[in-house]
């Protein structure tokens, strides 16, 4: 007999068995008046046939979870942080030997179990992040709530790439819009369920305002935000969550590997930690610029110049900026073109690019209305202004949209929020020469001009430098860890 029999025989034993039975507020009745004559007894309500507990809320039941203890932490570690310990990291994902999940996953089958254990027992620290160039360490923007750790991430990169539960049809996952090859975003401008253009998803760790109106501030809330999220409804909004529950408790690989997480049942609080702790992980740097940037700062100056782009070029940069055969030198001068123009260092007319691109992500995580939404859709979608709390709402907020970061925008096409322009540089056209309308940003106005709008049209050959630098934002590659699980 089993050691866990055995215990549950002696504890039958000591503590004597009852027949389960529907609990009732009778026993809570005072005892019966023996002067009063006796009531007839009521008959006895019929029992309600049982239902599914996959579809049933079980308040009493319900718990989030905990990361279990045989499982260890993420890692972050930025440059600016530790540079030494940072220098130190070969990779990107640094995890012990023997513990990459595709090659444990070939020789015992089980990954996320086995990772974990083969991870507590080589290295206690955790897996280190090696955060990629250019980038700030987000370390301080993860919620308490839900500390990274592996088992985590690697339940969130299958929930993220596995179509067999987010819909009946088994045809949709998370990876089908935001796709690991296109910088998890899509080229897909809209869908029958959706007015919006497809997000990316490279470092949204730091972003604070999430989706084009900035409705959610947390991952975790942006994934799923209502009970009726448990049941197995209709639904014919872009995220496609009610019924996904249902149908991951109905699965009996994803209870085990939630239990073994966890500690607890899949809920739509657990599948938001695991997704957002995979999601945290996916960052975009070490780009072009970067490099050039940190060439500059290792001899001392302030900002790159044409000699730190020349030594930061490679191969693969200029076939990346579509200049294979251009000499490194044109192609550094040019760039650095470009860089000026970005932030209004030259020339008559200021791009005033910087002014909402700014800073490591290259946004500053504001809302703009460039009036690329056409006249007649006001109406349909009004953008920043039904996010906003009542009595809190202006101008400004009307068909207003999250600015986007510019790190791998030229890998994102289609551009803004409802994907009308299908180029970057037609994206960068609208931009130097919006179009007027009712709540056209402040920031595009001179009322100097007879249209009341700011044109800053660009010589041809500004323009293509210009282009040029936007293309120098392109991060490396994701890491082979993020592609589907095999």
């Amino acid at each position: 007999m089993r050691t866990r029999d055995l215990v549950g025989l002696l504890l039958l034993a000591a503590l004597g068995c009852q027949p389960a039975s529907r609990y009732s507020y009778t026993a809570l009745t005072p005892p019966a008046d023996p002067t009063k004559p006796d009531k007839p007894t009521p008959p006895a309500p019929k029992e309600p046939p049982p239902l599914d507990p996959a579809l049933v809320w079980y308040p009493s039941q319900w718990s989030p979870g905990n990361p279990q203890p045989t499982d260890v932490p993420l890692v972050f570690v930025s440059e600016a942080k530790e540079p030494a310990r940072w220098a130190a990291l070969p990779r990107y994902w640094n995890p012990p030997p023997l513990t990459d999940p595709v090659a444990v996953a070939s020789l015992i089958g089980d990954p996320l179990e086995s990772v974990t254990r083969l991870v507590a027992l080589h290295k206690p620290g955790g897996v280190e992040i090696k955060v990629p160039r250019g980038l700030d360490d987000p370390t301080p923007l993860l919620p308490a709530e839900n500390p990274p750790t592996l088992g985590a991430w690697l339940l969130g990169r299958r929930l993220f790439t596995d179509t067999r539960y987010l819909v009946d049809r088994q045809v949709l996952s998370c990876a089908g819009c935001h796709d690991p090859g296109r910088s998890f975003s899509s080229r897909q401008t809209l869908d029958g369920n959706s007015t919006r253009n497809t997000l990316g998803l490279h470092n949204v760790v730091y972003q604070r305002d999430l989706f084009w109106d900035g409705r959610a501030n947390l991952l975790e809330e942006s994934l799923q935000q209502f009970p009726e999220d448990e049941r197995a409804v209709a639904a014919d909004r872009r995220h496609a969550w009610p019924g996904a529950i249902t149908r991951l408790r109905n699965s009996t690989e994803y209870v085990q590997l939630f239990r073994r997480v966890y500690g607890a049942f899949p809920n739509q609080d657990n599948v938001a930690r695991a997704l957002a702790t995979y999601l945290r992980t996916i960052l975009a740097g070490n780009s072009l610029h970067d490099r050039a940037v940190a060439a500059a700062k290792a001899a001392g100056k302030a900002e790159p110049d044409v000699d730190h782009y020349a030594k930061a070029l490679t191969d693969a940069d200029l076939a990346g900026l579509q200049r294979p055969n251009a000499k490194p030198e044109q192609v550094a001068e040019d760039l650095h073109r470009g860089y000026l123009l970005y932030h209004d260092k030259v020339g008559p007319r200021p791009t005033a690019c910087v002014q909402c691109h700014g800073g490591p992500l290259f946004t500053n995580r504001g809302f703009h209305n460039l009036n690329v939404e056409p006249p007649e859709s006001i109406d349909f979608d009004r953008g920043r202004l039904f996010a906003v709390p009542p009595g809190r709402r202006t101008a400004a907020d009307v068909g207003a949209y999250r600015t986007p970061s510019l790190r791998d925008v030229d890998r994102t096409a289609p551009y803004f929020h409802n994907g009308r322009a299908g180029s970057l540089e037609g994206a960068v056209r609208a931009h130097l020469e919006p179009t007027w309308g009712s709540f056209l940003d402040p920031l595009f106005l001179d009322p100097d001009q007879p249209a009341n709008t700011r044109k800053r049209p660009l010589p041809d050959g500004d323009l293509a430098a210009l282009l040029l630098f936007l293309r120098a934002l392109n991060s490396e590659p994701p890491p082979a860890i993020f592609a589907p699980p095999l």
